[in-house]
């Protein structure tokens, strides 16, 4: 009989992965589903329930001992099992035995890593605490126990860059924040890069180029592809587990002062169709916007986007709910990104002007010179999926200005955008054969 799969089968780790590998392989896990258009299904519901278990260290203990009494016994206890009764009583205690040496190993490396973290008087009360919460998985957070500001800094600081717009002569239009989310993924808000042509993430040791990838902007959220950084993704939590009067911190770049820190409160939680805006007391100023907020796991609980003009410390972030999954809302009040501390503005605000990532989605009929390119196209804000006869082939894509970028695995696809309207496409690559597209 097959064994049958586990929840580190399901995530793709051995079961000595680190919390860090858990999280990097969840969020891997779901942008795969994202690429299938498998959001919702009963396989990412899977996924979710295998983080929530392993990322908990109290809930993998009891998820291990569970595996151990449920795996055949080895090779050395068959004889002991067919003994009779005398043989079954041993194998019991020999199962008995094992788990629990399992359960204290556990135990132990979990004291030592709250008392590395804890002064020693604080370890038992916050883990007896933490024990309490864990009873209901969806409202544990993805850090075991609170951090220290310094601590948190450190462990986020890497994953955070300063974004810097600039036009096509590659003067610097505006500057903001954006935070890594996903391998090659960062979220901004899409003020920050509405106005340019040309768009550098900078990190504290390291710049790349990046593009907008998907945008929402009703939600003011952008997705920024930058396929080299090698900066690891943040834990993301959902703002759900916020309370008011609860801790925060803000890391940005306020006034292009890269990673800024500012500890303040949530204020409030302002309900808005599709979630909550957190209002919070933590110090943010133009720049500070895409930067993260962050609550005292070291979780991204909200991206920062505006200040009231009108009034102190109104700062607002939007929930970290919304980013992999942003609801557009028609009608109703709209918030006004139209400068870095912009306003809630109660009348509906005019329709955006169409630009060219808004003709693109849908589908196309292409045909020209450059091989792999004719077909049938059907585009969405992720993907571009090309068809001819029974083959097909689909990219995720990155389309900036007159550049559009395919990301193949077996290798990226750069052509330059000649026109793009509601009916009609035309490419070029770099030798200059031409690939023309009107819509179906």
């Amino acid at each position: 009989m097959p064994n049958p799969i586990t929840h580190y089968d399901t995530l793709d780790i051995s079961r000595s992965a680190t919390p860090d590998q858990i999280n990097f392989a969840y969020r891997r896990a779901l942008e795969a589903l994202a690429r299938e258009g498998k959001d919702g299904t009963a396989e990412a519901a899977n996924i979710r329930r295998a983080w929530e278990t392993l990322a908990n260290p109290l809930s993998r203990m009891s998820y291990d001992a569970s595996l151990q009494k449920s795996e055949p016994a080895p090779r050395g206890t068959e004889d002991v099992l067919s003994g009779g009764a005398d043989g079954l009583a041993n194998a019991k205690l020999i199962k008995i035995g094992i788990g629990l040496v399992a359960v204290l190993i556990s135990a132990f490396w979990m004291r030592q890593y709250a008392a590395s973290k804890l002064p020693p008087k604080a370890v038992e009360v916050v883990a007896a605490t933490k024990a309490a919460e864990a009873t209901d998985p969806g409202s544990t957070p993805l850090g075991v126990l609170p951090r220290t500001p310094d601590e948190i800094y450190t462990d986020v600081t890497n994953s955070v860059a300063k974004v810097i717009v600039s036009d096509f002569n590659g003067n610097p239009v505006s500057t903001g924040s954006a935070v890594v989310i996903a391998p090659g993924i960062l979220i901004t808000n899409c003020h920050v890069v509405k106005d340019g042509r040309q768009i550098q993430v900078k990190f504290p040791k390291e710049t790349f180029s990046a593009s907008v990838q998907t945008r929402n902007e009703e939600r003011d959220l952008c997705h920024l592809y930058a396929g080299n950084i090698t900066a690891r993704p943040v834990p993301v939590s959902s703002a759900n587990t916020l309370k008011v009067g609860q801790k925060v911190y803000a890391i940005g770049s306020p006034q292009g002062l890269e990673n800024t820190l500012s500890e303040g409160l949530v204020s409030a939680l302002r309900e808005v169709d599709g979630g909550k805006i957190i209002q919070t007391s933590a110090a943010v100023s133009p720049g500070s916007s895409g930067g993260g907020l962050f609550d005292t796991f070291g979780n991204l609980v909200g991206v920062v986007t505006f200040q009231a003009r009108q009034g102190q410390n109104l700062n607002f972030a939007l929930p970290a709910d919304w980013i992999g999954n942003v609801p557009k809302v028609a009608g109703g009040p709209r918030i006004d990104f139209s400068a870095p501390a912009g306003t809630v503005n109660a009348e509906p605000a005019a329709p955006p002007e169409p630009v060219a990532g808004d003709y693109f989605p849908g589908k196309w009929t292409c045909t020209g010179e450059v091989e792999g390119m004719t077909g049938n196209w059907t585009v969405t804000r992720s993907s571009v999926e090309i068809s001819l006869g029974d083959k097909s082939k689909k990219n995720s894509y990155a389309l900036q200005s007159n550049n559009l970028m395919l990301f193949d695995p077996r290798g990226n696809v750069k052509l330059n955008v000649d026109e793009i309207t509601d009916s009609k496409l035309a490419f070029s690559d770099f030798n200059g054969k031409k690939v023309s597209c009107t819509r179906r």
